[in-house]
């Protein structure tokens, strides 16, 4: 999964030696420099005698390059002492997978927090399938932006034509619904927050203009759940159920709120997940406190909290035991209506970076159950305790980022 490594591209304080099984015989009675470390050191016993594998990984070294010399040097001396099976540079492998769009580039891109998230490293895992659908509940999608053609999700079983050819109980929901006005325009018409979230995980990577979308190769289903006379908040647990049966794999949650969770959103959560094996990924919230937060912090949905770029707790976000992943939030480029983009500031911008990933996982191992996926995402984790002040929020910041 990696490209060819450019000549130039290896470290430049080691090399990697193997010893010949047979222990050869050396040119001069003195070893060549540098000090040996192995490779594999559980491949050692403590006596020093050597457990053979059927490809000699015991017998494989770094070799540090000593002060005064170099690279170059150092493997001169190396590959002439006949109990060297082979000496190398130590190459420093090249991702493979850095999609074209403009602002996805390492140099010179908005995009940073796709480095701080190690996407690209996870892209050259997988850009995901066609297959995974990530839906987002929110405020409404721009179905005209250029960085969002190709992504959508439809239902060819329910085309636009005034009956309900699917029988769900939802007329001509083929490009997504708008729950809240009980139609099938899902356009965003007041806040423009639902397309900017899908930016993170859906935006079309690898198509030369924008941005770049954690999901890559997965598809995106909006969900309008705001009322377009007022925006205000209408049918959002009930979304949930809808993208559910949609066959949404993945399902994000950017809102929520501190009032007392009901038997209600429970119901509707766990059935998404017990019974449809949906992933649901919600934001932690904007509290600057520690608070429970719904629906994040309900036990059946996958909790990110947000942080700055350089991997410290935002100075604005929740904390708590509830949360299980923090992701960049503070400052993140994404879509914005238009045709353009913008940066943005809330959890509600990292909630859909993990969705992104979680369609990641879904794609590359499909077997995984949605619980399996949250902890597989859970324990790969980089641990960000030791970042900045995050200490003082102790088991508050989940597994990490």
């Amino acid at each position: 999964m990696w490209a060819q490594p450019d000549v130039t591209s290896y470290a430049k304080d080691r090399i990697v030696v193997k010893l010949r099984a047979d222990g050869g015989q050396a040119r001069t009675a003195e070893a060549p420099p540098g000090t040996l470390t192995p490779v594999f050191p559980a491949k050692q016993n403590p006596t020093g005698r050597q457990a053979a594998t059927k490809y000699g990984l015991e017998r494989i070294y770094y070799v540090s390059v000593p002060e005064g010399k170099t690279v170059e040097s150092l493997l001169s001396l190396w590959q002439q002492d006949e109990r060297i099976e082979y000496a190398e540079p130590y190459y420093l492998p090249q991702l493979l997978v850095i999609p074209n769009d403009p602002e996805a580039q390492l140099i010179g891109g908005e995009q940073d927090y796709l480095e701080i998230i190690e996407a690209y490293e996870a892209w050259d895992v997988t850009t995901g399938d066609t297959t995974v659908v990530v839906a987002i509940l929110d405020s409404g999608t721009d179905f005209d932006h250029d960085d969002i053609q190709g992504q959508l999700a439809y239902n060819y079983a329910d085309p636009v034509n005034g009956e309900d050819d699917d029988g769900n109980g939802f007329v001509d929901d083929f490009a997504g619904y708008d729950l809240a006005d009980g139609d099938e325009d899902a356009t965003a018409d007041i806040d423009n927050h639902g397309f900017r979230v899908a930016g993170f995980s859906s935006a079309a990577t690898n198509n030369a203009i924008g941005i770049a979308g954690v999901g890559y190769d997965s598809k995106y289903l909006p969900v309008k759940m705001f009322r377009s006379s007022d925006n205000f908040f209408n049918q959002g647990y009930e979304a949930i159920v809808y993208a559910a049966d949609r066959g949404a794999q993945v399902i994000n949650l950017s809102w929520g709120g501190t009032n007392p969770t009901t038997q209600f959103s429970e119901d509707l959560v766990n059935y998404a997940v017990e019974e449809r094996d949906a992933v649901l990924v919600a934001a932690a919230g904007n509290t600057a406190a520690q608070l429970d937060f719904f629906p994040a912090s309900l036990p059946n949905i996958l909790s990110v909290g947000a942080t700055n770029s350089q991997d410290e707790k935002a100075s604005w976000a929740t904390w708590g035991p509830f949360i299980d992943l923090m992701a960049p939030g503070d400052n993140v480029y994404t879509l914005d209506r238009g045709n353009s983009y913008r940066t943005v500031l809330g959890s509600s911008f990292s909630a859909p970076q993990v969705a992104g990933a979680a369609a990641l996982v879904r794609a590359y191992r499909p077997h995984l159950n949605a619980h399996q996926v949250r902890e597989q995402l859970r324990v790969s984790a980089t641990d960000i305790y030791g970042v900045g002040n995050n200490a003082d929020y102790a088991y508050m910041l989940g597994q990490g980022r």
